[in-house]
């Protein structure tokens, strides 16, 4: 017996029978009109324009948080300033002065001014500028020195204000300061020329009313008293 052939087919047919099957498996597509170009287009500009939009948002609110804060600095100098020139006006008179706008003072008090003893005594430190002490070659005085020196100052000036409240500070005859002046010996002090006219009229005193016998002597006490004020 004889086996039966079989042909195959040609590349081109097979070729042919996968293109009709693709063909018939396939939906039937609309033709392209040219529209989708355009909404692929849209869709872009619309992007952009979301994007736009976003930043120019965002840009504003940083400018209006910027003249805000720009705003508020403006309101806080302006009520430091009103504030230093009403501090001012209250303090026109007396020693305090009025603060001065473009100057401003920071004051350092050292408690413990602690002098170099190698550059007070040599004038030299091992240290250079470096030296957390004082380089200075001055003569300095302890607090109790200081406060000694002080006393004796605040005592003499006592005891010349003592003496000074006990003699009058103008002549009781013509009420004018003294021009050497004369003391009797009731402790009363006058003007030379004032007590000789009232010695004319009375050898009395004319404060206390004792005889004078027409007396007095140069007010020594007096006239050092005046030269030191």
């Amino acid at each position: 017996m004889f086996k039966k052939r079989v042909v195959k087919g040609s590349r081109d047919s097979k070729r042919k029978r996968l293109a009709d099957e693709a063909v018939a498996s396939d939906p039937v597509l609309p033709k392209d009109t040219g529209k989708t170009a355009v909404a692929e287009a849209q869709v872009e500009v619309e992007n952009e324009d979301k994007r736009a939009l976003y930043l120019a948002k965002e840009r504003e609110e940083q400018e209006q948080e910027l003249e805000l804060r720009r705003k508020e600095r403006t309101v806080l100098e302006q009520e430091i300033d009103e504030d230093i020139e009403r501090k001012a006006k209250a303090k026109v008179s007396g020693f305090v002065k009025p603060v001065s706008k473009n100057m401003k003072t920071v004051t350092i008090t050292d408690y413990q001014p602690d002098i170099c003893k190698d550059f007070q005594k040599t004038g030299y430190c091992g240290y250079g500028d470096s030296c957390k002490f004082l380089h200075s070659r001055d003569d300095v005085a302890g607090g109790w020195k200081l406060n000694t020196d002080w006393k004796v100052d605040e005592t003499q000036e006592k005891e010349v204000l003592k003496e000074l409240e006990e003699i009058p500070f103008r002549c009781f005859l013509c009420k004018k300061e003294y021009t050497s002046p004369v003391v009797t010996k009731c402790n009363h002090y006058f003007c030379s020329s004032c007590f000789m006219k009232q010695m004319k009229v009375s050898t009395n005193c004319p404060i206390c009313g004792k005889e004078t016998e027409g007396a007095a002597k140069m007010a020594t006490k007096l006239r050092k008293l005046l030269k030191k004020t």
